[in-house]
């Protein structure tokens, strides 16, 4: 995402690899445009938020700042990805964002995609 100029703001486990790779400071590199921003505001390219479960706050990010732009929520450029993710409760912070209308992707298929009756996914999560 940063090579695409993309701020990314994480929660959970991967944020000890994006810390690992020197992105969790004002001075990691990223594209000529999200560093612009970056130094302006003197944060890294990505932003961390907390555990896994503090999605939350990410949305409620997401929501002040379309309130501040005067927009709706799923008008900003903003999507929630876990592409990796590996328990239950990515289901639920899914479908949490799914909620909020916003565009969201995980990155394998839920362990409870329907029976027989019902081969496809009954989750409005998008999933690849």
């Amino acid at each position: 995402m940063i090579k695409k100029d993309i701020l990314v703001i994480a929660t959970g486990c991967v944020t000890t690899a994006a810390g690992k790779a020197g992105l969790l400071v004002p001075e990691a590199s990223a594209r000529p445009g999200l560093q612009e921003i970056c130094g302006a505001l003197g944060i890294p390219p990505v932003i961390h938020m907390g555990s896994c479960v503090d999605n939350a706050r990410i949305l409620q990010l997401c929501a002040l700042l379309a309130g501040e732009l005067g927009v709706d929520i799923v008008d900003p450029p903003v999507a929630a990805f876990s592409p990796e993710w590996y328990s239950e409760k990515a289901v639920a912070i899914g479908t949490y964002a799914v909620a909020t209308g916003i565009y969201t992707h995980l990155g394998h298929p839920s362990n409870i995609t329907g029976s027989k009756m019902s081969p496809t996914c009954p989750c409005p999560v998008l999933m690849v």
